[in-house]
């Protein structure tokens, strides 16, 4: 049985107005075009795809940093179109973010000490009048996640820290309202490779211990394949597929996703010398004038003519696998038949 569904998208869009001025007409962008994913509770779901295809847009609009243009957010249910002040309130607490960059994301000026307990009194996850359990609280954060002693690294300013223990910082921010989701927007993209392996044996540990789910917004695949649950890839704002990372991975029934798996770094020189990258013709096409029928047929390998004209339906091509593709049922009875037996479920509320 599947867990219970903390995070639903439902066809949601985020179009842009730009170019406006006294002799050009405004034309739209079309950031995030008509997307659905949901987010079970412990699960980690990555999103994935080259820079500009939506991935961080999706992020903000689920944290309410931007309003969508269309289409609907629900968390444990409900949409946030329908919100009381109450309701942000919990779901400030429920939902954090982890951001990219832990320099700018951090107050220069104000000590971590400052920064962890403010993020508690602003989320109403600790009164105001008891500043001695947010102290406490902050201490045990800094031991969660291995920053020690805490006296010492709570005291600190920002610009006094590493890299990687600025982003410890951030996941402890993050953890300090005691959320059910957190949305990770390229978290350890900044870090050295050491540095990198440390913070996601982080995430990992605390998803073990605390149940939090994961969005996971990332363009490194080989991350991905090793921390997530299920995958989610985007082109040109839209999900051409979707499923349990493991058959996603092996199947590949978009030939997009084909693609991007091909250029993934194996840690195998064997392997890396015999395996046949695909390099796509062209550029992204501009979001301000996708193409007409499957957005990515103007660069796709396997494009047919019809590709060109009608946009392809999304088919579940197996419990839980869906793709974007003319010939994703074809592609999956050929490839999927050596994909490990998934284990994705249609979401539950």
């Amino acid at each position: 049985m599947a867990e219970a569904t903390l995070l639903e998208i439902h066809n949601l869009t985020k179009h842009f107005e730009v170019g406006r001025s006294l002799f050009k007409k405004k034309q739209k962008l079309y950031a995030v075009d008509g997307i659905s994913v949901y987010v079970r509770k412990g699960e980690t779901l990555a999103l994935v795809g080259e820079s500009g295809c939506g991935k961080s847009t999706t992020g903000r609009l689920i944290l309410n940093l931007e309003q969508p243009t269309g289409g609907s957010i629900l968390y444990r249910g409900k949409d946030l179109a329908s919100y009381t002040a109450e309701d942000w309130k919990r779901y400030r607490q429920g939902v954090q973010v982890v951001f990219q960059d832990s320099h700018s994301s951090l107050n220069p000026r104000k000590t971590i000490r400052h920064i962890l307990t403010s993020a508690m009194f602003s989320s109403g996850t600790i009164a105001r009048n008891k500043p001695q359990v947010a102290e406490e609280r902050a201490r045990a954060l800094m031991a969660e996640v291995g920053l020690k002693p805490a006296e010492v690294f709570l005291a600190k300013y920002p610009n006094e820290l590493s890299g990687g223990q600025r982003q410890r910082i951030g996941i402890a921010r993050a953890l300090s309202t005691n959320p059910d989701l957190i949305v990770a927007d390229e978290p350890v993209s900044s870090l050295d490779v050491s540095v990198k392996a440390q913070v996601l044996n982080l995430l990992d540990t605390l998803q073990k211990e605390k149940g939090v789910a994961y969005l996971f917004i990332s363009h490194e695949l080989s991350i991905v394949r090793s921390i997530a649950d299920r995958v989610a890839v985007m082109y040109l704002g839209k999900i051409v597929e979707s499923g349990p990372v493991a058959e996603v991975f092996e199947a590949k029934v978009h030939p997009y996703t084909e693609a991007l798996i091909s250029a993934t770094p194996i840690p195998d020189p064997d392997s890396t010398r015999n395996k046949k990258r695909i390099v796509l013709p062209g550029g992204v096409p501009s979001p301000m004038d996708p193409p007409k029928g499957c957005p990515f047929h103007p660069r796709c390998f396997r494009a047919e003519a019809k590709c060109a004209t009608e946009v392809p339906p999304t088919v579940e091509v197996a419990p839980g696998h869906h793709a974007a593709c003319h010939f994703a049922e074809e592609r999956f009875a050929t490839y999927g038949a050596k994909a490990p037996q998934n284990s994705g479920e249609a979401p539950s509320t």
